[in-house]
């Protein structure tokens, strides 16, 4: 049974170590020297090949090691607490730690000279935008810092895990001895694994505050909440893009809504910089014959739409035209301000144009008063 679970801990080592080893690998452009590479792209990748020959070293050592110590401790050393501490908790934290310095150290191995970058916006519809975050990650995973939380939770768990087993096993239930072990032999090995991708994927380098992503999850989320509100006829999501050689960078994410019956005369934008709230809201309706251009904003700060006709600049606060219990809204009534937003505009159309029925019925539906 023992060979058994030894045959099967070093295949699944093997596996680990392509794994880590594939994440890791090098995206190093092919140029023909140096300089030629400073004039034509931003980063220069270091080598990270001492860091994959330790990781794999580690990776494979550490299965036999700790089935060896967990070995030693069960069952005759079973009752002493201290050691049970030292190897099943201190030994994992110190594992952790040195993944994580050679995960981290691995990302720093860059040079990156920032260029001047050339920012343009472009539209992308919900679905294609709600793709480019995961993609743009695995493209530059040694350049961008990735957030996601099971980089942070897995270890975690893992080293809750390997405390909890054998404290089980004596305490409560000694059929879970024998398991014991082999568990932690294999968990010891992915611990460092999932801790070097930690250290790897979470951490930042030079160029980093450039190739972070920006709050694109926010802003899929914000795109898909707007685009249920009557009156709104494309929703879709703007970002600031600049490119230079093989590299490009992405900021300021924003919503883009078009409107039913004014989708060439108006349109709003919304900004967000957390999930589920509204940071500030612009609402536009270009000028008409004699009339002006006339703009809305409505800021987290004022929580209140102000007014600006033509080249005023001092502009005024306005009511909500929507009927609420609500007097002032904050950044999470999404609803409520994206409701409003429409009503303003449709409401001032209004009062130079004819009045459409269709528009009409769309302000009774968001419970909006004509004047």
């Amino acid at each position: 049974m023992n060979l058994i679970l030894e045959n099967l801990l070093i295949k699944i080592g093997v596996v680990s170590i392509l794994v880590l080893s594939a994440i890791l690998k090098e995206r190093v452009p092919i140029q023909k020297c140096e300089r030629y590479k400073m004039m034509v792209e931003p980063v220069i990748y270091k080598s990270i090949k001492i860091h994959k020959i330790l990781s794999f070293i580690l990776t494979a050592t550490l299965i036999p090691i700790g089935y060896l110590m967990s070995d030693w401790i069960f069952p005759s050393n079973s009752d002493n607490i201290f050691l049970i501490l030292t190897i099943y908790l201190g030994l994992p934290l110190i594992i952790a730690f040195v993944g994580i310095i050679i995960g981290s150290h691995a990302k720093g191995q860059i040079i990156y000279h920032a260029p001047d970058w050339e920012y343009k916006p472009f539209q992308m519809d919900i679905e294609e935008v709600s793709k480019l975050e995961r993609r743009y990650l695995r493209e530059y995973v040694r350049l961008a810092p990735n957030g996601y939380f099971w980089l942070f939770y897995a270890p975690l768990l893992i080293l809750l895990g390997q405390i909890t087993l054998p404290l089980y096993a004596i305490q409560i239930d000694t059929q879970f001895i024998p398991l014991v072990t082999p568990i932690f032999a294999f968990s010891l090995s992915l611990l460092f694994i999932l801790s070097t991708l930690l250290g790897m994927l979470a951490t930042s380098n030079a160029a980093s505050d450039d190739f972070k992503v920006p709050l694109i999850r926010e802003a899929v989320w914000l795109c898909r909440k707007q685009s249920k509100i009557p009156g709104v006829e494309t929703a879709r999501v703007i970002l600031d893009k600049a490119e230079i050689g093989a590299y490009r960078v992405y900021d300021n994410p924003r919503i883009f809504l078009r409107l039913s019956g004014l989708s060439e005369s108006a349109y709003i934008e919304t900004w967000t910089h957390e999930l589920r709230a509204i940071d500030s809201i612009l609402c536009r309706l270009h000028s008409f014959d004699e009339t002006p251009q006339i703009v809305w904003w409505w800021v987290a700060r004022d929580r209140m739409f102000r007014k600006y006709v033509g080249d005023d600049n001092e502009g005024y606060y306005v009511k909500f035209p929507v009927q609420s219990n609500i007097e002032e809204y904050g950044v999470r009534d999404i609803d409520l301000l994206t409701k409003n937003a429409v009503a303003i505009l449709y409401r001032e159309w209004f009062k130079t144009h004819e009045r459409d029925s269709a528009i009409a019925d769309i302000l009774n539906q968001l419970n909006a008063k004509l004047e």
